[in-house]
């Protein structure tokens, strides 16, 4: 038999009414039990005390003291250093933060009733935690708005030829910044926010504390030459340059004809789609509402919560390195997918050696001067 179980202590006198016989051991757990999660069973991030003690009153030894994780995704074996010399009545002490559901076994020897010491039978006994749960990540800001020229990624005319050619043209109208900003710093190195469990039963298992923090600052950069150009500028001439005129359309070299320029209802109509196409608040498709879905729909904090290794932060950063490397990879490619059917709806699908016909929802075509405006 073994002691009866009374929740988070013992009972006053665990041998008042002589449960335990002769030549039993008893474990009892104690403590709080708190939380990460592993797939389909919980872990804990919580000092749990193991209580091992014997039914006689005689002097005793534990000899072996093991440790093994019942969960066949956290890799623990842990063979602890005997505990020896605990006085008659004693009750031996195994305790530490618990971070995985653990199976304890242990052996203790002690005197038999005619003096000689033995090794009692191997007693076991498991501690499943429970849950917690790191709240899911989201994008909870809206992007600062900049009315200005990316010095990388725009260019003082919004759009131009590229250098020494006719085309094709690089449109520079708009762009929108997350990971530049630094948005998963913590995710790609969150040794921060690893910690290991120092001595009991789950000794050296690295896990996450609390959940490594997304930044979810965002900009939208939306080019200046939309609102009416930037004083004296370039994005000023390509703004006045819009004025309705008609123009030629030429394509490596071949004039294919005329085309009507944009004026300034058509500006305003490009403006338009160039904010809802980076993203300045939430609803429709864009950039920014792309990194809201994938981040709200990923598990990252599933993956966080439930990592745990035997062996050190960075081992841990190694492990949770291919959930995040590909929840980005997604995302990236995502944008990028988003971009070709965009022009095209904007600006109107083109063919190759033909005057455009299709103007796209901005209804005109903007006027791009050639050199002297070459790419940054």
């Amino acid at each position: 038999m073994v002691a009866p179980r009374t929740g988070a202590t013992f009972a006053t006198d665990p041998y008042a009414d002589s449960l335990i016989p002769e030549g039993s051991v008893a474990l009892e757990y104690t403590g709080n039990r708190a939380f990460i999660s592993f797939g389909l069973h919980d872990l804990s991030v919580s000092a749990v005390t193991c209580k091992i003690y014997v039914g006689e009153s005689r002097p005793f030894s534990i000899t072996q003291r093991i440790a093994e994780s019942i969960d066949p995704a956290v890799r623990l074996f842990i063979n602890a250093p005997p505990d020896t010399g605990h006085t008659p009545g004693d009750t031996a002490v195994w305790q530490g933060t618990l971070v995985a559901s653990t199976r304890i076994s242990v052996t203790v020897s002690m005197p038999d009733s005619i003096g000689v010491v033995r090794p009692l039978p191997i007693v076991s006994d498991s501690v499943t935690v429970t849950n917690r749960v790191f709240a899911p990540y989201a994008i909870n800001t809206l992007p600062q708005v900049v009315r200005g020229i990316h010095p990388q990624r725009m260019a003082a005319y919004p759009a131009h030829f590229v250098r020494g050619a006719a085309g094709p043209v690089t449109a520079t109208y708009g762009t929108f910044l997350y990971h530049e900003l630094g948005m998963f710093r913590q995710f790609t190195d969150p040794t921060s926010y690893a910690r290991l469990v120092a001595g009991g039963p789950n000794d050296g298992l690295a896990h996450f504390a609390s959940a490594p923090p997304l930044n979810d600052h965002t900009q939208s950069w939306i080019h200046p030459s939309l609102y009416g150009g930037l004083g004296v500028s370039m994005a000023t001439v390509w703004y006045h340059d819009q004025d309705g005129r008609r123009f030629r359309w030429i394509e490596n070299g071949i004039d294919l004809g005329q085309i009507a320029a944009c004026d300034t209802s058509g500006v305003a109509r490009l403006r338009s789609e160039a904010e809802q196409h980076e993203g300045n608040a939430l609803g429709g498709d864009s950039h920014f509402q792309r990194l809201v879905n994938a981040v709200a729909s990923s598990n990252l904090a599933g993956v966080f919560e439930r990592t745990v290794t035997q062996g050190t932060a960075d081992d841990l950063r190694g492990m949770v390195s291919y959930p995040v490397a590909t929840f980005w990879d997604a995302l990236a490619a995502s944008e990028q997918e988003f971009e070709q059917p965009e022009y095209n709806r904007i600006f109107g699908r083109r063919t190759v050696g033909a005057l455009p016909t299709d103007s796209g929802t901005i209804r005109c075509f903007v006027l791009i001067r050639r050199s002297p405006f070459p790419p940054p």
